[in-house]
This record gives C-alpha cells, structure tokens and sequence, in this order.
C-alpha cells in the first residue's frame, strides 16, 4: 500500500495530457472520516475466523472482505517494450507517449497489453480517442491501428 493516491483522471490519453493534470494527495484525504484506513501489508487472512493479521501482527476482522490488490506498472519486464515501445499508465510513459504522437505523420499503431493492468477499460478508451486525434490531425487515413487482447 502506498500512502499517496495519484490521479491520473481526465489524462488517459497522453497527446492532450500536460502534466499538471496529473494529481496526487494523501490516500486517506480521499476517504470519507468515518472508515478506518490502515497502510500494512496482509501477511494471512483466516476465513474460517473472518480476520486479518498483518505483517506487523494486527489482526482486523470482517463481515465482508473487499480486496484491492492495486497494479504497478513494470514495463520493464517485458522485453523490448523500454527501449521500442510506450505506454500511458505512469506520468514518464505518458509524457513520452505524447512527445512521439506529436511527431507522428502517419504508419501503423498497436495497442495491447497483457493482463492484469491497471484501469482494464483504458487501452480501448486510448484506442477510440487515438482514432478521434489522427482524425483531427488528418492522419486516420495514413495511420492503420491494431487493438490486441490476451
């Protein structure tokens, strides 16, 4: 868990996204007073007991259990994708992902990914907003797009 929560809403698609779009803030300024935010990583959970224990030994019992497990992006596990490719889940992806649609005249795009990844609506969401800027730039024509999935 981490203790800040960054916001990346309204800059999904890099060529319109200035940086100070991008926002950040204490995770628990986010939530509402009344709920109880714990930063710790879960080492067992007990169903049986309907309890958590922490790392750290605390135990937290529940009615239900909703789990959150996040995603961090790590292009840098996939070979090649560092030095030949982009993505947009993190500020320095996306601000280069901008950069190069900038100078974009046209060619072929491929936009996939692998599974989990954060926010699963965003690579379509890219995909349509892509067709709509090369639409804008008159470049839909010379630019053919290929969508992947898993």
């Amino acid at each position: 868990p981490t203790p800040t929560h960054t916001s990346r809403a309204g800059s999904t698609f890099p060529s319109t996204c200035p940086p100070r779009r991008i926002s950040s803030g204490p995770t628990r300024s986010l939530l509402d007073p009344s709920i109880t935010f714990v930063q710790d990583t879960i080492a067992k959970i007990d169903v049986k007991a309907q309890k958590l224990t922490s790392k750290e030994g605390k135990e937290i019992s529940y009615d239900i259990l909703v789990i959150a497990t996040g995603s961090v992006p790590r292009p840098d596990l996939t070979p090649g994708l560092v030095e030949a490719g982009h993505w947009f889940h993190t500020e320095e992806g996306a601000i280069k992902l901008r950069d190069a649609l900038r100078t974009f005249t046209g060619g072929r795009i491929v936009i996939s990914m692998g599974v989990p990844h954060k926010c699963p609506v965003a690579p379509v969401e890219v995909t349509l907003m892509l067709d709509e800027y090369l639409r804008k730039r008159g470049l839909r024509e010379k630019t053919e797009i290929t969508y992947t999935y898993p």
